[in-house]
């Protein structure tokens, strides 16, 4: 296998990447994917080789510590094993720099299968929805489990004039990144191949790492941008957050080194905003990027708490597995690594014509159904736009 890279300035490696995106055709089922995360952004092209296992993938990034890996973990194990690919060629900009890498992989290999599975979504009605909560806070007063994240999809068809390109989509969801307010929202998009896309606009990170160091966000709670002060001073919120950040003090309890943590803020979107807590931890020695995965996904903001239990519980009660909703995804690699959530997301089948959007919310012992049922609403109405 051949590896090398090269450094380019920021307009010649915007050049090459429209030639390639312009080559880009659904119907080949070539993978592709797209990442802008602020100031970089990534963009990898076909696939020159599959790791089948963990083990693999890591051994891998550890003999070879500049190549990145596209990743990509279910939220449950049922739906499909972790995918790990190696891009034939993967645009990273930084526009700090203001400087391009391109990395690129030859291969001999025969690639096998790589599409992820499809699954079939059934949409939830209020009435249904209504007794999930209900039964939920009940088995909460019973002390079955503390939280659970209760999620629903909806499905839109997509007007068949504009269902000729993807990129079209990808276009319309990275707009609102010129806007300063969209700042705290990572834009993805990412093929599943048999015609299909996931994409979305997440404001979540799993974590963030840079040699020793890892940034761990806790992100819950949920209010319609309104007053700080109607965040800051909602019990049920306050408590939905602590215990996102309980987990992940747990986690790293028994680990050497040192964490540390922000104070509580409000994270701010343009629509939404959230309670936050980013916490740094700086490792006295090496953690592989899946490691970490591994103690962390899903936390308590995508699941519920006790883990296993709500694991346990979610899977009994909805009609759909998730799969790639609520689960991380990214690039790694020995010295950097970034993994994201994908909520606020979206599955585009051009077979079907068809968007399927997800969307979550944390149900506790004061959780109101149709409060929640409204907070699904407008996190749906983040991605839904691109439609226009």
């Amino acid at each position: 296998m051949l590896l090398e890279n090269k450094i380019l300035s920021f307009e010649e490696g915007e050049r090459i990447l429209s030639q390639k995106k312009r080559s880009l055709s659904i119907e080949e089922e070539s993978f592709f994917a797209f990442i802008k995360d602020g100031f970089l952004s990534y963009y990898c092209f076909d696939i020159a080789k599959i790791f089948l296992s963990l083990r693999e993938a890591d051994y891998f990034l550890h003999e070879n510590e500049d190549i990145f890996l596209f990743s990509s973990f279910p939220f449950e194990q049922e739906s499909f094993s972790p995918k790990f690919f190696l891009p034939k060629m993967l645009f990273v900009f930084d526009e700090r720099r203001n400087e391009c890498t391109i990395f690129e992989a030859t291969s001999q290999e025969e690639i096998p299968s790589w599409s992820f599975p499809q699954h079939q979504f059934m949409e939830t009605s209020f009435d249904e929805w209504e007794k999930r909560v209900q039964g939920i806070k009940k088995s909460i007063e019973q002390n079955k489990y503390q939280k659970i994240v209760l999620s629903r999809i909806t499905q839109e068809k997509i007007a068949e004039e504009k269902n000729s390109h993807f990129l079209h989509y990808w276009e319309n969801l990275i707009q609102v990144h010129q806007d300063k307010s969209h700042n705290n929202e990572t834009f993805f998009c990412f093929s599943l191949g048999q015609q299909r896309i996931f994409l979305g606009r997440t404001p979540e990170h799993l974590f963030h790492q840079e040699g020793k160091n890892i940034s761990v966000m806790a992100l819950a709670g949920t209010k319609k941008n309104s007053s700080e002060k109607d965040l800051l001073s909602s019990a049920k919120d306050l408590e939905e957050h602590q215990y996102v950040c309980d987990f992940i003090e747990e986690k790293f309890k028994d680990k050497t080194g040192v964490l540390s943590s922000s104070p509580l803020f409000i994270y701010k979107l343009r629509t939404l905003e959230h309670l936050c807590r980013l916490y740094q931890f700086k490792s006295s020695h090496s953690i592989s990027p899946l490691h970490l995965v591994e103690m962390l996904h899903p936390t308590p903001a995508l699941c519920g708490l006790p883990q296993e239990t709500a694991k346990e519980e979610i899977k009994n009660i909805e009609y759909f597995p998730r799969g790639l909703f609520g689960a991380p995804f990214g690039f790694i690699n020995k010295k950097k690594s970034s993994l994201f959530i994908g909520i606020r997301s979206a599955i585009i089948s051009f077979k079907e014509n068809q968007m399927t959007c997800f969307a979550g919310c944390g149900v506790v012992r004061d959780s109101d159904p149709l409060s929640e049922w409204q907070e699904t609403e407008k996190k749906m109405a983040c991605i839904k736009n691109i439609l226009q």
